[in-house]
């Protein structure tokens, strides 16, 4: 299939493509000795689990790119993981959609997790927000995609929406997964890999459909700003009544085996009698 208006497949330096590559491993291999070093083998096991379902829903890259008008870029001998609606999907994107989206998922759940407050929460989204645009920037400023076509206003090249949409998308897995925990256990636990990579690319649909549409309109840039303050406003009033609701809904923990009740002992704990 032809994607129209798609910019063709550009390319960036092999050592561009090599320090990215290495700075998302050392990332996870952080990410991998907090787990050894952390004595509860709960949270060892919610951060691989994000992890692992934060990698899978990078399968849904290339279609999120041919959404939003968005393009990858990587050298020429790149490990190509996958492509799709004209895209080329490489190990450094798989390797950043594993540590950068893990570890946002799993700041949101360790924030449930311990309590924390629905402002609690709004700040470690803010800062996160912070941080995705500023990766975007640098991201582009390296080459490595670019933002095409119709788009909503845009600072140091990353239109305004989407650091707003893409934390929240990452951190609904991790609240998520810190309720599915509360009722799943064992190796049940893996049905939840492709319900996570699943409710990140909802999210991010969810929230960014009117700017989708537009951009699949090719509206100009007034009209793309109207519509992706509509998807920011869309991702922060969902949030927030999610978190909410959350806090206020007790957590029920896994229900256990139910024990055996002898038929023969009566309420009285004696044994009942025939007539």
């Amino acid at each position: 299939m032809k994607i129209m208006n798609t910019p063709p497949q550009g390319w960036t330096s092999t050592t561009t493509d090599t320090v990215i590559i290495a700075l998302f491993s050392i990332w996870l291999v952080v990410l991998a000795a907090w787990a050894l070093w952390n004595r509860r083998p709960r949270r060892r096991a919610q951060l691989a689990i994000l992890v692992v379902s934060c990698t899978a829903a990078s399968l849904t890259e290339a279609a999120n790119d041919f959404l939003v008008n968005a393009q990858h870029f990587h050298s020429r001998d790149a490990l190509i993981i996958y492509s799709a609606f004209g895209r080329e999907i490489s190990v450094g994107a798989v390797l950043g959609y594993a540590a950068a989206g893990g570890t946002m998922a799993f700041l949101a759940l360790v924030a449930l997790d311990r309590g924390w407050s629905n402002r609690g929460l709004w700040k470690i989204f803010s800062a996160i927000a912070v941080v995705d645009f500023i990766t975007e920037a640098f991201l582009i400023r390296l080459g490595m995609y670019v933002y095409y076509g119709s788009q909503p206003l845009q600072l140091f090249r990353v239109p305004f929406t989407w650091p707003f949409i893409y934390p929240v998308s990452f951190m609904v897995i991790g609240l998520a997964l810190q309720r599915f925990m509360a009722h799943v256990r064992g190796a049940r636990l893996l049905l939840f890999v492709p319900m996570g990579a699943g409710l990140y690319f909802g999210a991010a649909v969810f929230a960014g459909w009117p700017t989708m549409l537009g951009a699949g309109m090719n509206l100009d840039t007034p009209a793309m700003t109207v519509l992706g303050a509509v998807s920011v406003v869309l991702v922060s009033v969902s949030f927030a009544g999610l978190i909410k609701w959350l806090n206020r809904s007790p957590v029920v923990d896994a229900p256990g085996p139910v024990p055996a009740v002898d038929s023969r002992v009566g309420r009285d704990g004696n044994r009942n009698r025939m007539a």
